[in-house]
């Protein structure tokens, strides 16, 4: 027999079940452990938040905890939240690496509810206080993604250049200025450091005249031009155009006889056909792969450089 046995065997009956004790409870410390750990395999922390937090909360009728972490699948939900004297939230939630939020305010539904949000204010604003957070981090993603909303909005009594969101969450940049000033807008939207404008959604409040065109067989791009858009062009004049493999490329821009001025460009593309050319998509200020007819990202670009 060892030392170490012996010395065991010697010891007192009360140390002995102290020991096993201890030994059992350091055991069952790692089951627990190992059990929590596997059973969260594969599942998402999600914050959860509901003010007031005494609100009972359910997803797909299975309740969580309310003002702490759950530990969710990934996966579409139907989230209920119900506490007396305020009215039920229901809503579809879902839950994912992106998502692990769950963030909502309960509205009194009578005067007594209307006093238990008082009394439970700092619930209020602690979703709040996450609600803006997250928002502001969203935020700074999304500038990241799209570099022109960093300089954005801009104002002057010339144009404004601001954005929107679709709903896809993608920006639409929205220029509203008159015909006059619309080469003042380009130009500064040309300007913008690190910021590629084919790759945006930019929408013009300026009226567009060149919405039907007249298909025709003219050989020369410029007649071409003129021949489809017809009465339209009186008053405007085309730019020199740009020959780019199956592309032409020129303006369409309105001429100021009485002041000797040009303005407000409108960018032009076409592509060779079998009938010798087609109209790629509308004349636009700029042309960007929203508005661009499905051409290459190279070819927008260099007409829009015009």
């Amino acid at each position: 027999m060892t030392q170490a046995r012996r010395q065991v065997k010697n010891l007192p009956k009360q140390q002995k079940i102290i020991g096993g004790v201890i030994i059992a409870v350091f055991i069952l410390i790692i089951c627990i452990a190992l059990f929590t750990l596997i059973s969260r395999i594969g599942k998402i922390a999600v914050q959860v938040k509901v003010a007031p937090f005494d609100a009972a909360l359910y997803l797909n009728g299975t309740k969580v905890k309310n003002d702490g972490v759950n530990y969710i699948s990934p996966g579409t939900y139907t989230l209920t939240a119900e506490r007396e004297h305020f009215e039920a939230l229901t809503e579809v939630v879902v839950i994912s690496e992106k998502n692990s939020y769950i963030l909502g305010k309960l509205t009194p539904g009578d005067e007594e509810g209307e006093e238990i949000a008082n009394e439970r204010i700092k619930d209020y604003l602690a979703v709040e206080g996450v609600m803006g957070g997250l928002a502001n981090k969203e935020g700074e993603e999304i500038k990241e993604k799209w570099p022109i909303l960093k300089y954005l909005p801009i104002n002057n009594k010339f144009y404004s250049i601001s954005y929107a969101y679709d709903d896809a969450r993608e920006p639409i940049i929205l220029v509203k200025a008159d015909t006059q000033y619309i080469d003042i807008a380009v130009q500064k939207l040309k300007l913008l450091k690190d910021v590629d404008l084919v790759e945006y959604k930019i929408v013009f409040d300026t009226k567009n005249v060149f919405g039907n065109f007249s298909q025709n067989s003219r050989s020369d791009p410029e007649e071409f031009i003129m021949y489809g858009f017809g009465a339209v062009m009186g008053g405007m004049r085309l730019s020199e155009g740009k020959d780019m493999g199956d592309f032409y490329m020129t303006t369409i821009y309105a001429y100021d006889y009485k002041k000797d001025d040009i303005y407000g460009h409108f960018r032009v593309l076409l592509k060779k056909s079998s009938a010798g050319w087609e109209l790629v998509t509308q004349p636009q200020p700029l042309l960007t792969l929203d508005n661009g007819g499905g051409a290459p990202k190279d070819i927008l670009g260099a007409v829009n450089s015009l």
